[in-house]
């Protein structure tokens, strides 16, 4: 399933007014609370992204997929924080993930256990966000995440609600599983683990131009 045209700007590196032709699209499934996403898009975030405008010459496209796993409970809510950057500044949201990827431990399990819905937003902004972009204000962050209060309860969710499931049900109709998952121009490459070297990806993605 092709990126939904509102994600262009956040999700997808070359973006697409820099991609003047045909393009192979390296989709990767990737998951901020998954200890394996965080190490390839570390890796590839930057070793790889660097050359798609260079040596590549635009002929090779990543996009980014949110999918998140359940089993990590503060998943969903790095996830939303995510998808709030890419509202609120989509050529950021790159590397905002890559934040997130690096601070990875301080969302664990035994990090968050203790902490309310509100607090992990919070700390999402103060060691992520804040630190690295004085443009997002934490009032707007949270603005994005909040629940708002209604006479009956409610369960509709915030501001980016629908954007979560926008790319669950991608990742569901590709038979997404684990992540990280790689799908190259639409079929997915098991030979691509966290592990896998630069130079061994380097010269599968030359070979398709």
């Amino acid at each position: 399933m092709t990126l939904p045209p509102t994600f262009y700007k956040s999700h997808a590196y070359p973006p697409p007014e820099k991609v003047t032709g045909p393009v192979n699209i390296v989709d990767i499934y990737l998951d901020y609370a998954c200890p394996f996403s965080a190490k390839l898009f570390i890796n590839w975030y930057e070793n790889l992204y660097p050359k798609l405008t260079t040596e590549y010459e635009n002929q090779v496209q990543f996009v980014f997929r949110n999918y998140i796993q359940p089993w990590h409970p503060t998943s969903n809510l790095l996830h939303e924080a995510a998808l709030a950057v890419a509202q609120l500044q989509p050529d950021w949201f790159l590397e905002a993930s890559y934040q997130l990827m690096k601070n990875i431990t301080q969302f664990y399990d035994s990090e968050t256990f203790g902490l309310t819905r509100h607090q992990i937003y919070d700390k999402i902004y103060d060691v992520c966000i804040g630190p690295n972009n004085s443009q997002i204000t934490k009032e707007d962050f949270i603005e994005k995440l909040y629940i708002k209060k209604t006479d009956k309860p409610s369960n509709s969710g915030n501001a980016v609600t629908n954007d979560v499931k926008v790319f669950t049900r991608i990742g569901r109709q590709n038979g997404v599983h684990v992540t990280p998952t790689i799908l190259i121009n639409g079929y997915k490459d098991g030979s691509i683990e966290s592990s896998t070297p630069i130079a061994d990806i380097d010269v599968k993605l030359r070979a398709l131009f």
